[in-house]
């Protein structure tokens, strides 16, 4: 607890859930390998700096492996709390905020401002119909369509949650 004595939602236990499940999403490959846009990709999902020493086909180590994914992840939910800008969600909801900061990033998270203002109204469901949403009318995200199973999973889990409001966390 921090000393407003709110909960700390990135060390909430939930969060040990969170991260096995993105490296279930996300597979590991000790080979440095391009992703599906193009950029170095090592380990569990981390995009190589432009400046990184490493090369398609270098190998690394599983201790460098969990340095990067534990710098990643962490990232990722210091970035979900700022697209929450004060709001509070329960673990799951910033859980799964928190998976799609890890694989889109968070400037890649900004494109989709109807789920966060559904999300930070505590509404669930309407959160998680804008997940799968495109910009125009009637159209998938691209995050659904080149991920769906993810996509798909994490939908279940927020519209799940029907909106509730209690047990909120920040």
């Amino acid at each position: 607890m921090d000393i407003n004595n709110k909960i700390d939602i990135i060390n909430d236990p939930h969060m040990e859930q969170v991260k096995e499940r993105i490296k279930k999403h996300e597979g590991k490959k000790n080979q440095v390998y391009k992703d599906t846009e193009g950029y170095l990709t090592v380990g569990i999902g981390y995009k190589l700096p432009k400046n990184s020493e490493l090369k398609e086909n270098d190998y690394v180590d599983d201790a460098f492996v969990e340095e990067k994914f534990k710098e990643t992840f962490l990232t990722a939910a210091q970035g979900a709390k700022r697209l929450l800008n004060g709001a509070t969600v329960k673990p799951e909801a910033f859980g799964v905020l928190t998976e799609m900061v890890f694989q889109m990033g968070e400037q890649g998270m900004s494109k989709f401002p109807t789920m966060l203002k559904h999300l930070r109204a505590g509404d669930t469901t309407k959160a998680a119909n804008e997940m799968l949403k495109g910009s125009k009318e009637g159209t998938p995200s691209k995050w659904s369509l080149q991920t769906p199973n993810r996509a798909m999973a994490l939908y279940n889990i927020m519209v799940n949650l029907k909106g509730d409001n209690n047990g909120m966390m920040e």
